[in-house]
């Protein structure tokens, strides 16, 4: 910084542009070193690209000492590509727009084309949506779970303070806070399930307890698309349920993701239903899911998919690998309840990467590069990791479609370990262990897929598409319905139709016009 004072000083430019943070290598310009420069040089024209930067943080462009702020809206501010904005600070002098235009060819300096208007519209959305995104929300929750001491299933159930009681009663809480700030929008309830011990990892009789809020869907309010996060913690043994187990980002961090995404998605109307669920016993187990599966098919809840956020808050590998772009959605190939004559028809029509899990997994890619095109969400086809299963897999049992989001880079010495100090290495789930603009980043990859599927239209049931037929557009296919091969159709298609050629038509007609 010194080094560029003393060429400003040296040369006395007109005008000094920069990126507010570097795209290369990450690095934040300091601000207050920005306001120094025109302190001492008033009349110097400070142009800012604030594309890496806009949506990160709060920002005070007014008192910035900034002039022009330009920036792309398609980063940070989620609002997809073809837009942006320029901010003026109004103390800027109008002599530094003083210009012949005679003597310019504006073909250089402004793209002709024509403007995406609704590409305007995502912005604004996008703006008045992420001012209520908060990493200051995320840190204070994760903050506030980890200082329970230990959140394992069987610890403490009556102390206010401590235990996982305590945090699950404040998990409640939230809710109801976020829910008494939408007109009562959130129905919050614990969903219980009564588990005899076993020689494994349930040393004693238990009530596991989730904490469910259902933003109801005003279409389809028996249609869910569920998102949450783990409720418990542990140390290295699985068993101990007394000592300090802060859980910090196993799974802290995706917890408070779930009520990060609450609190946003709240202030909205959707079609479907969105369910926001803290989920116990995952260490354990798995016994959380498992009953809240087995209720959600008893009570025959129709479940578009589930996200489980497990660990989205660290980007430093134990393998010293930094990362805070990359995260990984893991699913398994086909459902696990797949009937013998499917899994022969796959020998000879393939769709062995085709289950529905899977589907999930690609729309929310999909959703990702669209929307936050910075990010660069890792497909992993598989379940979880090697020998692993994540609180998605109970729904996945039971044929839901179920995908687990999580950090690309994991460090082993945080997870799962008593917190000490061995040979210079920290070991321990701690708060310290935490990016939270990262897992800002990861709520919002859940948030854009909640919203998404939340307006979705309702699947369509036994349709069958020939081969090399074509959809176009966003059309609404009805139950029942049968397309040829080769056929492509421009219109909605009604239930229990069968339809051919192209323009597709009723099968009767298209044969009665092509005698």
């Amino acid at each position: 910084m010194n080094e560029l004072l003393n060429e400003i000083k040296k040369k006395l430019p007109n005008v000094l542009i920069f990126s507010i943070v570097q795209h290369i290598d990450g690095t934040l310009i300091d601000l207050d070193f920005i306001k120094k420069i025109k302190n001492e040089f008033p009349e110097i024209l400070i142009i800012a690209d604030g594309t890496q930067f806009c949506g990160t943080k709060f920002f005070d462009f007014k008192n910035s000492n900034i002039d022009i702020l330009i920036s792309s809206g398609y980063k940070w501010m989620l609002g997809g590509y073809g837009n942006g904005f320029i901010s003026i600070n109004p103390s800027c002098s109008p002599n530094h727009f003083k210009m012949d235009i005679n003597s310019y060819n504006l073909s250089l300096i402004f793209e002709p084309g024509h403007l995406d208007t609704l590409s305007f519209g995502s912005l604004l959305f996008s703006l008045k949506t992420i001012s209520n995104y908060g990493i200051k929300n995320i840190e204070s929750d994760i903050k506030k779970l980890v200082s329970f001491g230990t959140r394992h299933t069987l610890s403490d159930t009556l102390s206010i303070t401590t235990g996982i009681g305590a945090a699950r009663r404040w998990i409640k809480k939230s809710f109801k806070d976020i829910s008494s700030n939408c007109n009562d929008c959130l129905e919050v309830f614990y969903q219980k399930n009564y588990f005899i011990k076993n020689k494994r990892r349930l040393i004693k009789d238990v009530w596991i307890n989730n904490v469910i809020a259902i933003q109801r869907g005003l279409v389809n309010p028996n249609r869910y698309i569920i998102m949450s996060g783990d409720i418990d913690s542990r140390v290295s043994d699985p068993n101990n349920y007394t000592s300090l187990s802060p859980g910090a980002n196993d799974n802290a961090s995706g917890m408070a993701g779930v009520i990060e995404a609450a609190r946003v998605l709240s202030k909205y109307k959707f079609d479907n239903s969105i369910i926001y669920v803290g989920l116990s016993g995952e260490e354990q187990g798995l016994y959380g899911g498992a009953g809240l599966a087995n209720y959600a098919k008893k009570n025959n809840w129709e479940i578009i998919g589930i996200l489980n956020n497990d660990m989205i808050g660290n980007i430093e590998g134990v393998d010293g690998v930094i990362d805070n772009l990359s995260f990984r959605i893991f699913s398994e190939p086909t459902p696990a309840n797949e009937s013998e004559v499917s899994i022969k028809r796959r020998r000879f029509y393939g769709g062995e990467v085709d289950g529905n899990s899977r589907q999930l997994a690609r729309y929310i890619h999909n959703t990702v590069r669209k929307y936050m095109p910075e990010m660069n969400p890792m497909m992993i086809y598989r379940l979880d990791r090697f020998g692993r299963g994540g609180h998605h897999r109970p729904f996945n049992d039971l044929g839901y479609a179920g995908v687990r989001i999580m950090e690309a880079h994991e460090n082993y010495n945080r997870q799962h370990q008593d917190i000490r100090t061995e040979n210079g290495i920290e070991y321990g789930d701690v708060i310290s262990g935490v990016n939270f603009k990262y897992a800002k980043k990861l709520t919002a990859v859940n948030a854009i897929n909640l919203a998404s599927l939340g307006w979705s239209p309702e699947e369509p049931k036994n349709v069958k598409i020939g081969g090399q037929a074509g959809i176009s557009g966003h059309l609404k296919i009805g139950d029942n319905v049968e397309i040829a091969g080769g056929s492509g159709v421009i219109k909605d298609i009604p239930d229990n139709s069968k339809v051919m050629g192209y323009p597709a038509k009723n099968i009767r007609e298209f044969l009665k016009d092509n005698r």
